[in-house]
Formats: structure tokens, sequence, C-alpha cells
């Protein structure tokens, strides 16, 4: 798994990506806290999971929540190359992004109730 520094350095890969993808301070923002929010969502999902499976899982909503927020999309296998090769297969990955959508219950907005 990953330990705290891993993880960490995951975490500024995936922005410097999707910086290096023209997107925008507001944009990554918005992107991350809906994956945020879907990923709260199912909090006894998330806490079950070893620490570099969760970084993963969090890195798909984060994929899923780019994808339904912006106009043009990073290519699956660009996410695949650049934050998953080492963990997974692009089939794998684009497997676990469909049932994060469809079991998952993938939500597109963010209630101000709370």
């Amino acid at each position: 798994g990953l330990d705290d520094d891993a993880a960490r350095g995951h975490g500024h890969k995936l922005v410097a990506v999707l910086r290096a993808w023209g997107y925008d301070r507001e944009d990554v923002s918005a992107m991350l806290a809906l994956a945020l929010a879907n990923a709260s969502r199912r909090p006894e999902l998330i806490k079950a999971m070893p620490r570099g499976e969760r970084v993963m899982v969090l890195t798909i909503y984060v994929y899923l929540a780019h994808g339904y927020l912006q106009d043009i999309e990073i290519p699956l296998a660009i996410w695949h190359s650049e934050l998953f090769l080492a963990y997974c297969t692009q089939a794998h990955l684009g497997a676990a992004a469909r049932k994060l959508w469809l079991v998952g219950g993938f939500v597109v907005g963010v209630s101000s109730k709370r």
C-alpha cells in the first residue's frame, strides 16, 4: 500500500496532471469537491479500505467528477498512464470507474444542506 508520503505524492501528481491539461484552480477545486462529496456518501466503504486503495478510489472519483464537469475530458488512457499504471490495468480502471458511477451512486450535484 501507499504510505503517507506516497499518498501525498499521488495527490500532487493528480493536481499536476489536471493543471497540465489546462484546468485552472477553480476547475480543479470543483472536481475535488464533487469527488469528495461523492466519496463521503459512503464513508463505511472508504474507511474500510487500505490507504493505497482508498487513494486510488478517490482518484477515480476525481476522474468521474472531471468527466461530468468539464467540456473537454482527459482520456481514460492518460489517467491510466499517468496515475494508475503501477496499480492496475486500463481495463480494470475502466471497470472500477463504471462500478463507482453505477453502484456507488455517483451524484452530480452537492446539496447545501448538511
